[in-house]
């Protein structure tokens, strides 16, 4: 199996986000190089289709906090190995090229609002781009320039304390502490710590 049919089976279909992401992550790798032994961290700008790729063809997950989310509602995607880093953005009008009508559709599907039809045309319309996208050279796809390296999550306490407001558990690194009391990111209380 191949990594693009590979990617495809992780995120269970074929479509124009998950092959941004997958030509984004191709294109980190080429210019970064990465040994074997080097780790990967990345950083995304969006929480879709596209992050799915990133985790299979890079390896960075979010269990082993060398993936994070910066949700920006952007194309951009930030990869590094110890000592380059790459920054990678979508180029505007990428999505958009099959027009509006695409894009309109394209949100229904995402929000799961669109009817079969509407969902069957959806994916025969978006076979072309998808192509496109796997197959356009990266320049007409994406701005690549070197950048700085995302911080790493890799500092992380697994001690945790008993949330005063909720009583649930709450790792001590995420909690607000007021007095004796402390209270996680959810609790309303927090706000006053």
């Amino acid at each position: 199996m191949d990594m693009w049919d590979y990617t495809v089976r992780f995120h269970g279909h074929a479509c124009c986000i998950l092959a941004v992401g997958y030509r984004a992550a191709l294109l980190a790798k080429a210019r970064l190089s990465p040994s074997e032994h080097d780790e990967i961290i990345a950083q995304v700008g969006t929480a879709d289709c596209s992050t799915d790729a990133l985790q299979t063809v890079l390896g960075c997950t979010l269990g082993k906090r060398t993936l994070t989310v910066k949700d920006y509602g952007k194309h951009k995607f930030i990869v590094a190995i110890p000592g380059r880093a790459v920054c990678i953005t979508l180029k505007p009008g990428t999505l958009t090229r099959t027009g509006p009508d695409f894009v309109e559709l394209m949100e229904k599907v995402a929000a799961g609002t669109a009817s079969s039809d509407e969902e069957a045309r959806f994916y025969e319309w978006q076979t072309p781009l998808m192509q496109y996208i796997l197959s356009a050279p990266a320049e007409n796809l994406f701005t690549c320039k070197d950048s700085v390296a995302p911080p790493n999550s890799q500092t992380f306490s697994f001690r945790s304390v008993q949330c005063s407001a909720c009583g649930e558990a709450v790792f001590i690194s995420h909690a607000k502490c007021r007095g004796a009391d402390f209270f996680c990111p959810e609790c309303p209380d927090h706000q006053h710590a």
